[in-house]
């Protein structure tokens, strides 16, 4: 794996560094234009062979939801602040059939709304809504899951995919940008996840546009003060006074009009989005969060895959539904820190052990260049 300079040297950028229209499923980047466009010389070269990646303990620790949000369907690009996910609906019967999902796929949400801007700004916009005066200074990383996962495989070689994360500096703070060939994919129908998602679900009171939900949460990852950022399918109930929950949505507007008097830092069309508040401020529990997975019932689960997506997240709950070609059995809850997730958790020590290593050999790769250019 190579780091490189970009021709904007560490400045994060609002410009579009990829081109985000959709592409093929399964269509590979044999060529490198997409992970090298824009890119100068390399800065390091890293190997997970070095003795610097041995593999060694390490647990999250200091756990803490800071914010989150919610992209819903609307005219303009629009979050909810602090958003939901969708609601487990346990009241209903067990989902027994659905149909394959749409032919168009979104893989970046973020990404596909923002088109020339960052696709980190609802990230920020949403912390910064819930938080006065937040510490980014004291943090040594911001990134989404996906990053991190990335870098995962690439530890544990499952995968031979070319992959780009951007990194911009600022203060001691690494900024990791997830960037991908294409924000959607079209053209395939690839299983059943999404359509079983709608069908087991049930929108938040008063918000059933809700597209997709981002959590943010920050923690401590062996040394390093992390905040990260990912993508939540659905939450348990968390059970509320109806007569406030309701009029916790009653100013939602998706118009672009809230009661809620506008502070100088929210953004507006500007910055490629508009943001609207719910008077409750509450995060949904993150002992609530569920990961939603959907499995033919003739392949095994990829546990390599699906426990470190739980783990770097801490979501709570794995809900697995196995399925016979969109025929489903009942729902499997299976929770992050129970017995039956033990054996994956102890599977994965090393190489998370050696995910915090190489993410520190990059931070020092970026901060001893940025002391180059000063």
């Amino acid at each position: 794996m190579a780091a490189y300079t970009r021709d904007q040297r560490w400045r994060p950028r609002r410009g579009k560094p990829t081109d985000h229209r959709s592409r093929q499923p399964g269509a590979s980047s044999s060529d490198t234009s997409f992970v090298l466009k824009d890119l100068e010389k390399r800065l390091a070269t890293m190997s997970v062979d070095s003795t610097g990646f041995a593999s060694e303990l390490v647990r999250l620790r200091h756990v803490k939801p800071v914010a989150s949000y919610s992209w819903v369907d609307a005219p303009v690009p629009t979050i909810v602040v602090p958003g939901s996910p969708w609601i487990w609906a346990d009241e209903r019967p067990p989902v027994k059939q659905v149909p394959l999902d749409a032919e168009v796929q979104c893989i970046h949400h973020d990404a596909s709304k923002m088109g020339d801007h960052s696709p980190m700004l609802p990230l920020f916009a949403a912390i910064d809504a819930m938080n006065d005066d937040f510490a980014y200074a004291e943090l040594d990383l911001v990134t989404d899951r996906n990053g991190l996962r990335k870098l995962l495989r690439y530890i544990d070689n499952t995968r031979t995919d070319d992959f780009r994360i951007d990194v911009d500096l600022i203060g001691k703070t690494c900024l990791f940008t997830r960037q991908e060939e294409a924000a959607t994919l079209v053209g395939q129908q690839t299983g059943y996840g999404r359509e079983y998602l709608k069908a087991a679900t049930k929108a938040p009171v008063g918000c059933d546009k809700v597209v997709d939900h981002h959590r943010i949460i920050t923690y401590k990852f062996g040394s390093l003060n992390i905040l990260l950022g990912f993508t939540a399918d659905a939450c348990i109930e968390t059970k509320h006074d109806d007569d406030d929950f309701l009029a916790s949505f009653s100013s939602l507007s998706l118009g672009g009009n809230t009661d809620k008097p506008s502070k100088a830092n929210e953004p507006g069309s500007a910055a490629g989005f508009d943001m609207q508040f719910t008077p409750s401020r509450s995060l949904v529990p993150q002992a609530n969060l569920i990961e939603v997975k959907t499995r033919s019932i003739y392949r095994d689960p990829n546990w390599r895959e699906i426990y470190p997506q739980l783990y770097l997240s801490q979501t709570a709950w794995l809900y697995m539904a196995k399925h016979n070609r969109g025929a489903f059995e009942p729902v499997e809850k299976i929770s992050l820190t129970g017995e039956e997730m033990r054996p994956y958790a102890e599977m994965m020590e090393g190489s998370l052990g050696k995910l915090k290593n190489l993410l520190k050999v990059i931070l020092k790769a970026v901060q001893s260049k940025e002391r180059e250019y000063r």
